[in-house]
């Protein structure tokens, strides 16, 4: 059975958005995440850059506050999580059966 860590390599934001009378800093647009799978001695990733839309000022979390959880929860569902560990998954699956000959 697989392990998984999830983490978020980079974020790049906008540095102030005003929404009527409320300026926001560092404001996130796009995220680049990866997943990391490892089994025994064999391990894959999958990463990937993400783009997120700030449309919820009430919402709005400071980047000093951010975890991954709550990241990972606004760019994808539990559905899309699971199918990128699928991913990692499949990788590792492959190199477990990969067998060099000569």
């Amino acid at each position: 059975m697989a392990n998984y860590t999830w983490t978020i390599e980079d974020v790049i934001v906008t540095p102030s958005v005003t929404i009527e009378s409320e300026t926001f800093t560092d404001v996130i647009h796009t995220i680049r995440w990866k997943c990391v799978g490892t089994d025994g001695s064999y391990s894959a990733s999958e990463e990937q850059s993400w783009s997120i839309e700030f449309n919820n000022a009430g919402d709005f979390k400071a980047l000093s506050s951010l975890d991954v959880d709550t990241v990972i929860g606004w760019i994808m569902t539990e559905q899309e999580k699971d199918n990128q560990e699928r991913k990692v998954l499949a990788e590792i699956e492959q190199l477990k059966n990969t067998k060099n000959i000569g």
